[in-house]
């Protein structure tokens, strides 16, 4: 776990300076106090859930990358497929969720009807 603070601690601070922002600006941005966001920056201190959270929002950190970096890449795909899923109206969320609830349906009373792979 020493390492995935470390990894986030070092993209907190990177992210921060390429958006020339200070670190009173930043805490100010995240509701806490600048000497907490030196003190991430510098593994004093670790964030709490949330403020770890609203960090990786904020620089669009991917939260996988820092905690499991051995991991492959997610596929490309999928990635924008999920994008794409959180800027869909109410109406077509529940389109797609009727969709899905159908896929599970056949896969699991009509195999045959569900392709491979």
């Amino acid at each position: 776990m020493k390492c995935s603070i470390m990894r986030f601690s070092k993209a907190v601070k990177e992210e921060r300076n390429n958006a020339g922002i200070t670190q009173r600006e930043l805490a100010t941005k995240m509701n806490t106090t600048a000497h907490h966001i030196s003190g991430i920056e510098n593994l004093h201190e670790k964030p709490s859930l949330d403020l770890f959270i609203d960090l990786i929002e904020e620089f669009n950190l991917c939260a996988n990358k820092i905690i499991h970096p051995e991991r492959k890449e997610e596929n490309i795909d999928n990635t924008d497929l999920y994008k794409r899923i959180l800027n869909c109206t109410r109406n077509e969320c529940e389109t797609i969720c009727n969709m899905l609830n159908a896929f599970n349906y056949c896969k699991k009373y009509a195999p045959e009807l569900v392709p491979d792979g």
